[in-house]
């Protein structure tokens, strides 16, 4: 609870859609009139206008009394180096915690993450992944060998891992996790390949359980074979036959904005240059892009003079559209998710910063539980999350219809319009 130290606060103000703007008006002139110390910057949620506030109990008291409207007021969450640059000793309780107040429910739905193999030894995932995974090639072994599908796994399940590890509430789940190996841990794979790839590592994990409903999850796109126009490949035209005739659901990164090319045209023309990769542009997949939430970082030795890139509800810098595309092809990414933010100097770029990505787990679990992630990857992660939690609750519904939901409910924030 607040005491009479001061300390930064989140305000979760109730607030009438309609009336949005007038409430963050009136907030703010309350703040100012008490003198208190705020961050400009906010977060727009559904009915909830979330500010950033440094105050004791006495000024939250203040802020009441003159007719802010609180829903909730949470301690300001501490930044992910306080989990990624901790001990294996001290991140272990939190990990045990967690996995204590975890409610889990065998709902049958679960997403088939298509990546480099996921660690299963690791406590938060065990439970909730039944077999050790599979791989196109027998001999690539199933092991993370790189890391990035145990990450896409922490935030697959726990979605926004952070908030829950430093909740102390029931954490209820109700899908589980399966992987298939569909990058060789030596080499690469042939492009012209990959839509055999994926049609294989389909059918691997619907033999292996044919009972399950599932959720493909795919951070994986190429750049050499992007069409760069929104033309079909033999990759998304393999994916668009697969969800058709089969009824599936794939979840499919757009693509990322590098930092050299942010560096050579700047946010955000980047941006718009940057086309949705292959093969994103598939009719019937879901393409997932990324915006952002996350602007402060701590200042250290290395982030000295650097700010991030985009505004809270802007389009993140790592996010690839398809601004460029003619009109006969589709709108992507049809969805955003979070996905970190950028930093830069006002001339260098500087992105995978750890406050400005999504907390998930590592797969070196002899030395650390935790990690972070960013970009589309991440994003496409939370957007399979929810996926899934919609088919476990909603268990007869088609995987379009759970396609048509998510696509839907999506609306372009303010900030967006403004850039756009």
């Amino acid at each position: 609870m607040p005491t009479d130290k001061e300390n930064w606060y989140e305000l979760w103000i109730d607030v009438v859609e309609e009336r949005f703007e007038e409430t963050k008006k009136d907030t703010f002139a309350i703040l100012d009139a008490l003198h208190t110390k705020y961050k400009h910057e906010y977060i727009r949620f559904p009915e909830k206008l979330i500010v950033l506030v440094y105050a004791n109990c006495a000024k939250l008291l203040d802020i009441i009394y003159q007719g802010v409207t609180i829903a909730e007021i949470r301690k300001n969450a501490d930044p992910n180096q306080f989990f990624t640059e901790s001990t294996l000793d001290e991140q272990t309780p939190w990990a045990d915690d967690l996995l204590s107040r975890t409610s889990y429910v065998d709902s049958g739905v679960v997403v088939c993450i298509l990546y480099t193999g996921i660690n299963r030894n690791h406590k938060l995932i065990t439970p909730y992944m039944q077999t050790q995974g599979m791989a196109i090639e027998s001999t690539w072994g199933t092991s993370d060998h790189d890391g990035h599908g145990t990450n896409m796994a922490g935030i697959v399940l726990y979605n926004d891992l952070k908030r829950y590890l430093i909740q102390n509430t029931i954490y209820n789940l109700n899908h589980s996790i399966e992987s298939v190996k569909i990058l060789p841990p030596r080499s690469q794979n042939i492009v012209s390949l990959y839509g055999a790839i994926t049609e294989q590592a389909v059918l691997l994990s619907e033999i292996s359980n044919p009972i399950n409903r599932r959720v493909y999850c795919m951070a994986v796109t190429d750049a050499t074979s992007s069409t760069n126009d929104g033309l079909p490949t033999s990759w998304s035209a393999t994916i668009d036959q697969l969800s058709a005739s089969g009824n599936r659901l794939f979840v499919v990164s757009a693509g990322n904005v590098d930092s050299s090319f942010l560096q050579k045209n700047g946010y955000f023309k980047a941006c718009e240059l940057k086309s949705v990769e292959d093969p994103a542009q598939a009719w019937n997949a879901l393409s997932v892009g990324a915006y952002t939430q996350d602007v402060i970082i701590q200042p250290t030795q290395m982030t000295k003079g650097f700010n991030a890139v985009a505004k809270v509800n802007e389009l993140s810098p790592y996010s690839s559209t398809s601004f460029s595309w003619k009109q006969q092809w589709p709108i992507k990414p049809e969805l955003l998710c979070d996905g970190g933010n950028v930093a830069t100097d006002g001339t260098n770029y500087f992105d995978g910063l750890d406050e400005l990505s999504k907390l998930t787990l590592d797969k070196d679990i002899s030395r650390n539980l935790f990690s972070t992630l960013w970009a589309t990857s991440a994003a496409t992660a939370q957007c399979s999350y929810i996926a899934a939690e919609l088919y476990a609750a909603y268990p007869n519904l088609w995987p379009e219809t759970i396609r048509a939901l998510l696509v839907h409910s999506a609306r372009w924030t303010d900030e967006m319009k403004n850039q756009f």
